[in-house]
C-alpha cells in the first residue's frame, strides 16, 4: 500500500471533484473527494492523504480546512495545496500561509494538474 499515492479532492462543486478524480485515479493513486471541510478533515483521519487539494471557496473555508489539515495529529507531512481563481492568485499568494504549500489556478489543466501532484508528491518523498 505504501506505493499508492492518497490524493484528497476537497472542493463543493462535484464536477471538480469528479474531474480531479477522473485525471488523477489509476492503479499507482487513489483519490479520496470531499464537499465541504468538515467531510475533507474526516477523509484526513480516514486515509492520510499525502496531497490535499482544496478550493479556496470550500464550504467551511478552504484556507482554514488547509489549517485544520496541517494541524490534525496526521497532518504534518500532507502536502496542501489550495485551488484559487485565476483573477484571485496575487491576494492568495500575498497571504503567505505556512498552512498552504502550493497554490494551483482555477480553471487548470490536466497537466497542470498532475505536474503540481506531481510536485507535491517528490516533497513528500524527500
Amino acid at each position: 500500500m505504501s506505493d499508492i499515492r492518497r490524493i484528497l479532492v476537497a472542493d463543493g462543486d462535484q464536477s471538480i471533484r469528479s474531474l480531479v478524480s477522473l485525471t488523477l485515479s489509476s492503479d499507482s493513486c487513489v483519490v479520496f473527494e470531499a464537499a465541504n471541510a468538515d467531510q475533507a478533515l474526516a477523509q484526513v483521519a480516514e486515509n492520510v492523504p499525502q496531497v490535499a487539494l482544496v478550493d479556496q471557496s470550500l464550504p467551511g473555508d478552504g484556507p482554514d480546512a488547509c489549517r485544520r489539515i496541517k494541524r490534525s495529529p496526521l497532518g504534518a507531512g500532507i502536502r496542501t495545496v489550495l485551488l484559487v481563481p485565476k483573477s484571485e492568485v496575487n491576494e492568495a499568494g500575498a497571504r503567505n500561509d505556512p498552512n498552504v504549500d502550493a497554490l494551483l489556478t482555477k480553471p487548470f489543466t490536466s497537466l497542470a494538474l498532475l505536474r503540481k501532484v506531481d510536485e507535491m508528491l517528490e516533497d513528500v518523498a524527500s
